[in-house]
């Protein structure tokens, strides 16, 4: 859209349009149903939201001699044709208003600056609201500097976001330095109350800020000081303010220049925000003729792929929007071929749905709560600490570690072969180790037999008895063949040819 206000009779504005990226386009021209010479229809003020167009006209007469309005016009067939719908003045309109000159809108709330109003151009901003989808506004606030005296020109610009609008001012007769004011609404619009006034780090006498507008998004201000002389005269500069408290302070954050700054240029002229990109304009730069103009666009540069050795001086206008390069790769659908060399901190929440195939390869540290469903499959290593009921079959293979309990009662058939002398001593032996075995293949024989007819609490008594009869038995026998009946120890050599 662009303002013609020479075009004509009144002026006029143009609606460009395309559909093919710019290849082709459309054009559709709108004049004030009352227009009229020197009415200044599209020199300040304009503002495209969906499919309503708002148009001011600061010098209208109907209120008063160019106390200004604005108009409102709307397409219903796709921006094919639009309609006027609606003309907009204030109610305390006076002459030399410029209502109009500067214009903003946010969703159903039009932002409205009347520079001139008031004897000596205080100036003023008014708000307007629609309830019935933009078929008509109505005024519903007037905003005024709390400091303002005459020539500061509240008004000259403005802008609105949300809840809070923006109002700057020239200040010709404060200082010579502009300033913005901040205001803001907590009851829905009802009211507006002065939050912060804003004023460059640098500023100076002559350097204004923006006569056209003040740009607003988010958190960011910008602030355009188009006769700054930071780099030569009348190059012009823009201010990017930022809040980090909810609005109650916005400290500057960076100054912005051209890079190829000319005096005159007048850089700063008109700007605009969205995200993180500003756009500044320079009325009379001359790169394609003599004032011809240009627009410069800025946005935070794109992060290194390494971080700087040392913090900027300012922070970023804006996160940046765009993701990592490579996003993380999706997870896998199977699980790792190994376990994790690290536990986890925390246990699993819940079981798994089935047992593990194979035992784990160390013990647990305490023993189970319920016993295992199966024997152990290899004995014990150590011996059952209670005997068994029943002698082994076989004798033990090593000797026993306690001696016998009591010594035997007669001398052993050892001690008889040794007292005596020559072969009759060996012959002797050999006749009491024979018995003495038949005595004790008895005994066991004795020992199974009675083992058979004995209960269970008997048997643990039968081995004693046993060894007790054949130890008897033994003695007794070894004692019949060593010392016959009627006959002393032999004394003295025996006669020749006894064996």
């Amino acid at each position: 859209m662009v303002g013609a206000s020479d075009a004509g009779t009144g002026g006029a504005v143009y609606i460009f349009s395309t559909t093919d990226g710019w290849t082709t386009h459309t054009e559709i021209k709108l004049t004030a149903s009352d227009a009229a010479a020197g009415d200044d229809f599209g020199r300040g003020g304009l503002a495209i939201v969906g499919d309503t167009v708002f148009v001011g006209a600061r010098y209208d007469d109907d209120a008063a001699f160019n106390s200004g309005a604005v108009y409102v016009f709307r397409t219903s067939d796709g921006g094919a044709t639009y309609a006027q719908v609606a003309k907009l003045t204030q109610a305390d309109a006076t002459g030399y208003d410029n209502f109009g000159f500067s214009l903003a809108i946010d969703g159903d709330t039009l932002v409205i600056g009347a520079f001139g109003h008031s004897a000596g151009h205080i100036g003023a901003a008014y708000i307007f609201r629609t309830s019935d989808s933009g078929a008509t506004y109505d005024q519903v606030a007037k905003l005024t500097a709390a400091d303002g005296v005459a020539g500061d020109n509240i008004g000259w610009s403005v802008a609105i976001d949300g809840a809070t609008v923006v109002v700057g001012a020239v200040q010709k007769n404060s200082g010579g330095s502009s300033v913005a004011y901040v205001f803001r609404t907590s009851d829905g619009g009802a009211t507006y109350n002065q939050v912060a006034k804003l004023t460059a780090a640098d500023a100076a006498a002559e350097e204004y800020f923006s006569p056209t507008f003040v740009a607003f998004d988010g958190d960011t201000i910008v602030i355009g000081a188009p006769y700054d002389d930071d780099g030569v005269s009348y190059s012009g500069s823009a201010y990017v303010l930022r809040t980090s408290d909810g609005g109650a302070t916005y400290p500057q954050v960076t100054q912005l220049t051209a890079g190829d700054a000319a005096a005159n240029d007048r850089f700063g002229y008109s700007v605009a925000i969205d995200g993180n990109t500003i756009v500044v304009a320079a009325l009379d730069d001359d790169d394609a003729g003599s004032e011809s103009g240009s627009a410069y666009v800025f946005s935070p540069p794109d992060p290194t792929p390494l971080p700087t050795a040392r913090p900027t001086p300012f922070p970023t206008l804006r996160p940046t929007p765009q993701p990592t390069p490579n996003p993380t790769p999706a997870p896998t659908q199977r699980p790792t071929p190994a376990p994790s060399t690290r536990p986890t901190p925390q246990p699993t929440p819940s079981p798994s749905p089935r047992p593990t195939l194979a035992p784990s390869e160390r013990p647990t540290p305490g023993p189970t709560h319920d016993p295992t469903p199966r024997p152990t499959p290899a004995p014990s290593k150590r011996p059952t600490p209670m005997p068994t009921s029943a002698p082994t079959l076989n004798p033990t293979a090593q000797p026993t570690i306690m001696p016998t309990p009591s010594p035997s009662l007669r001398p052993t058939l050892a001690d008889s072969s040794a007292s005596g002398s020559g072969g009759g001593g060996d012959g002797i032996a050999v006749a009491g180790g024979a018995a003495a075995g038949a005595v004790l293949l008895a005994a066991v024989a004795f020992f199974f037999y009675r083992r058979r007819k004995r209960s269970a609490a008997d048997r643990k008594l039968v081995p004693l008895r046993a060894a007790v009869h054949a130890s008897t038995a033994f003695r007794a026998t070894a004692a019949d063949v060593s010392h016959p009946a009627g006959a002393g120890p032999a004394e003295g050599p025996p006669a020749a040819g006894a064996l």
